[in-house]
């Protein structure tokens, strides 16, 4: 459920930002609704979240998963993407929210490897 609303508060950032940035040069698009979007939906801001959403863990193992961020990320991503395909049918991946998600996809997974590596040494 956390994950669900983080992809609902995305989505309608996304649409604000949208609207805001029509004026905008079409190039400079993508690096603000990216600037924007990894500001409150990056590894760490989107882990906060969750963990706000939340409240305090019922158990540590919930705790673990709530932390954990390949799962958030997968759980968030994959609410995301349905609620886009529900939106727009099979024309979901070429809208702009799907277009900053993997942007953020990929810093995500940046980030994960980092972890990874950092915790390997």
């Amino acid at each position: 459920a956390a994950t669900a609303e983080c992809a609902r508060e995305y989505l309608a950032l996304h649409g604000e930002l949208l609207r805001a940035l029509e004026y905008c040069a079409p190039l400079q698009r993508g690096d603000v609704l990216h600037a924007a979007a990894a500001t409150r939906f990056g590894a760490d801001r989107l882990l906060l979240r969750v963990g706000e959403l939340l409240g305090p863990p019922p158990s540590p193992i919930a705790s673990t998963a709530a932390s954990h961020l390949p799962t958030v990320w997968a759980l968030f991503s994959r609410e995301v993407a349905a609620a886009l395909r529900e939106r727009h049918g099979r024309a979901w991946r070429a809208e702009p929210a799907a277009q900053a998600l993997r942007r953020l996809r990929r810093d995500a997974r940046g980030e994960i490897r980092a972890r990874h590596s950092v915790r390997r040494r």
